[in-house]
Parts: structure tokens; sequence; C-alpha cells
């Protein structure tokens, strides 16, 4: 079942899978899947099989890859599209978890992948965003905007479309819609979809 909230003009957000869901042409691709293993992979696997029908040429897919997935999430997306980039961001202000293995994460890893050429005249990009201490006030998963501005302005123009397959609450469709970009946002988790809902309608 399909549950559509249209916020405003080209602000479209879907309680649904990723799969059930119809995209217009996109620019960007902008996520941060679920991380343990079982839920991880088949989003992944999604993101290999639709990004590629769905993104206009020259258009990115940025998500976010815990470090135990890089080597799967790697093979099951550069089949689809053309690895450019791994980013960094720094989350080395606050806290950090603490690995079992005796690992204390200080970053998270970010993987750019680009359908066909990446467009040229861009300038550069830098490979490294440092992360205020975490924004945590809504949810366990949320993330800062500070994760979505850099790249999200650098790599679409206003008007373009932005879309998040596991949006969560909403932080990539705060940051398209402040920027007048148009968004789509999917997520299957009606407790996270109320949350992302609420803080991109008062946005």
């Amino acid at each position: 079942m399909i549950n559509q909230i249209v916020v405003q003009n080209r602000i479209n957000l879907y309680c649904a899978d990723f799969n059930d869901v119809p995209l217009p042409s996109t620019h960007l691709i902008y996520t941060d899947p679920p991380y343990a293993r079982a839920d991880a992979i088949p989003c992944y696997e999604q993101l290999a099989e639709r990004a590629p029908e769905v993104l206009v040429r020259g258009g990115s897919l940025l998500t976010i890859v815990p470090h135990y997935l890089l080597p799967e999430c790697m093979e099951i997306l550069t089949p689809a599209l053309k690895y450019r980039w791994q980013y960094i961001m720094d989350q080395s202000q606050g806290s950090h978890p603490r690995m079992a293995m005796g690992i204390e994460v200080m970053y998270k890893p970010m993987l750019h992948f680009v359908k066909d050429a990446y467009p040229s005249g861009r300038g550069f990009l830098r490979d490294m965003i440092i992360i205020p201490e975490p924004q945590k006030d809504m949810h366990k998963w949320q993330q800062h905007e500070a994760w979505v501005e850099y790249y999200l302005l650098k790599l679409t123009e206003e008007g373009d479309t932005v879309v998040d397959p596991f949006m969560g609450t909403g932080t990539v469709g705060v940051v398209a819609k402040r920027n007048n970009r148009a968004f789509v946002g999917i997520d299957n988790d009606p407790e996270v979809f109320e949350i992302a809902e609420d803080r991109i309608c008062r946005e």
C-alpha cells in the first residue's frame, strides 16, 4: 500500500517500499540505508536496479555505507553505475561508538556513483565534511543537516530533483526544500515517516 503526502508543489513523500514508488527523472539520489546487513543489502540491491533507470545522464548517487559493508556494496553497485569517489563524514566531535572488534568509529564513509560521465565544469569537491556534534533529538538514527548540504548544493541546481529512498527522519528533504530542489522521499516505517513529514512540512 502506498501512502502519498504532497507537502507542496514538487515535494512528495511516500510511506511505502522503494520499489513500489514511481520516480521522476532524478538528478541526485542521496540516502542513508539501514546498517544491519539483513536490511542493508536489499537496499543497495534496489539502488543498483533503480538508479540507472531514473538518474539523468551525469546524475549522482551518494550513499552512506557501514564500514563493514564497503566491499559488498561496491560489488553490488559498480556494475550498475560508475564509481567516482569515497567521501568522509568526519564525526570526531562528540562521543563515538566503540566496536567489539576494537575500533572507535570516528567517521562514516559515503560512496559517490555516477550514471555515465560526470559533468564537467562543476569545480572541485572536497572529499571530507566535518559533522558537528550529532543531532539525535528526533530519532536515534537521525543525521545532521551538514551531512547533506555541501554535496547537494555542489551536485544539483535549483529546480533539480533529489530522491531519498530510505529517508528516515527527512534530513535530505529538509535541505532539499530549503534550497529549492524538488524532492521525493520514501520510507516504509510509519513511525519515522511521520517524523519526516512533520519536519519537512515545518521547513
